[in-house]
């Protein structure tokens, strides 16, 4: 029906599109990066796994495998959630270096503020920092939780996150992907919404490159029992 009319947008939609050996130029490598939360204190971990007052070492580890990873002669793109610790030195470092990056939250940021920073008071104010200087944001939802079906088959919002993630990472047409994790490549622990489901998605993807930067090196800096 109406099929000249409908021939006449198309091609129109069309003159506006970028050709296919444009967007091949265009594209850029595209990283995430994840990696633990810090040790909220009072929380139920028997174990340390990343001490807050290890930060710094955390920060100079992920900033070494980030300038590794990404070639200083390329435009790169960065994505990361902005939970206290790996997300939010993440998206600092690329700041400081001057690398475009997309802050990717579930739900809205004061919803998410509300859920994962507790008592860390400054890595709350420098997730707002990091909002003031205009980072720009994904929102998956526009609300708390996930819909009832979600529910009901066992995925949670960071659940849902991480492979809302990982499919932008997948569709977003970019040069090559890499993940870098702060991890501590315990596979059994987190395995949904943490870090070691990431890696898991990454390596089911098949062509997203795995960095690992070993967070059992932050216990060797400090006295940490």
């Amino acid at each position: 029906m109406r099929g000249e009319l409908a021939g006449a947008v198309i091609k129109d939609i069309d003159a506006g599109m970028p050709k296919p050996e444009e967007e091949a130029a265009e594209a850029k490598p595209l990283h995430l990066v994840v990696g633990h939360c810090v040790d909220e204190s009072g929380s139920e971990r028997e174990k340390a796994r990343f001490p807050d007052v290890t930060a710094e070492r955390a920060y100079d580890l992920l900033r070494a495998e980030i300038e590794s990873v990404c070639d200083e002669n390329e435009d790169v793109h960065v994505l990361a959630s902005a939970a206290p610790g790996a997300d939010i030195l993440a998206l600092e470092i690329c700041g400081e270096l001057g690398f475009g990056c997309t802050m990717c939250l579930p739900m809205p940021p004061d919803v998410f503020a509300s859920k994962v920073f507790g008592n860390l008071h400054e890595w709350h104010r420098r997730f707002m920092d990091l909002r003031d200087a205009d980072t720009p944001v994904l929102q998956l939802s526009d609300r708390e939780g996930v819909s009832r079906w979600l529910r009901q088959v066992g995925i949670d919002p960071w659940d849902r996150g991480n492979r809302w993630v990982m499919k932008l990472a997948e569709t977003w047409g970019a040069k090559r992907v890499s993940l870098i994790a702060l991890w501590d490549e315990d596979e059994a622990a987190g395995t949904t919404g943490g870090t070691a489901q990431m890696v898991a998605l990454a390596k089911a993807a098949g062509n997203i490159r795995i960095h690992v930067v070993n967070s059992k090196e932050l216990l060797q800096t400090t006295d940490v029992r």
